[in-house]
Parts: C-alpha cells; sequence; structure tokens
C-alpha cells in the first residue's frame, strides 16, 4: 500500500553536519489525484543526519518515519530504509534522497461529507527520528487535490 525507499547517498568531502536529523521537500509527481487511480503518489526529500544513526540495521522495526495527513489527521509510521555499510562511504554522516510512495486509491479517499466527496484537498507533514531520538525539522506538501 505504500513504500518509503531511499534512492541515494553521497559522498562528500570532510564536512560535518548536526546529529539531529534534516529534512528538504523536493517534489511530488502530481497535485491532483482521482482516488479511482491505482498508480502511486510519490513524494521525493533529501535528508541528512550528521552521526549517520539511522537505517543502520536492516532488521529494525523502529517506526522513525512519520507521515500525517492534516486534512484526516491519518498518521502513518514507517521504519526508515536500511542504508548499507557500503553506501556510507565510510562517513560518519548519512545525506542522500528518498521517496515516499502512496497507492492513489488507498490513501486518497476523500472525506464521506458531501461537501469533500466531488473535491477534497489534502496536505502532508512528514518527519524522521533517528535511533538516538532526535527529531528531524518537519517538512510539508503543497495542497494534493482529490477528485473522483
Amino acid at each position: 500500500m505504500s513504500g518509503l525507499t531511499l534512492a541515494s547517498c553521497t559522498k562528500e568531502g570532510n564536512v560535518s553536519y548536526p546529529d539531529t536529523p534534516e529534512l528538504t521537500y523536493r517534489s511530488m509527481n502530481t497535485g491532483e489525484v482521482s482516488y479511482t487511480d491505482t498508480t502511486r503518489w510519490v513524494m521525493n526529500y533529501d535528508f541528512v543526519d550528521g552521526d549517520g544513526d539511522m537505517g543502520t540495521d536492516f532488521t529494525d522495526s523502529k517506526l522513525a518515519v512519520t507521515i500525517t495527513n492534516l486534512t484526516t489527521g491519518a498518521v502513518y509510521n514507517y521504519p526508515f530504509p536500511y542504508v548499507p555499510t557500503e553506501a556510507r562511504f565510510g562517513k560518519k554522516y548519512l545525506k542522500g534522497s528518498g521517496t515516499v510512495s502512496f497507492a492513489k486509491n488507498v490513501f486518497f479517499v476523500p472525506r464521506p461529507d458531501s461537501v469533500h466527496m466531488l473535491r477534497d484537498t489534502f496536505l502532508f507533514e512528514m518527519y524522521v527520528t533517528d535511533n538516538a531520538g532526535n527529531k528531524s525539522n518537519v517538512i510539508s506538501t503543497p495542497p494534493v487535490y482529490i477528485t473522483p
């Protein structure tokens, strides 16, 4: 139904970042969604964590990614994707790009009241929490318009 993937990590010279994760919203594939559509809605973001303590264990089931639908109040929690040691390039920090993917016909159903059945608007927020419990900044999407 949903997915969270790590798109890439980057290798940089001698730099340092704060131990608290930082997210940057990049884009989404569409701002208008039909709830009968069976394709996926995708949000892209960048992240950096100065001490790299995210995605360190492929068996980790800690729910470190939180996405909230601000319109409905629904909250979705997911583990941060595993990042193997070789993808970290020997750096203390972790920096890369990620993608959130939701099935449109599952996550974008309009609210049932008559006012919102023909058109609704969803807004999403997202943050991550690293292994030390440091909560990142919160990123937000532009409005996503829902139609039949």
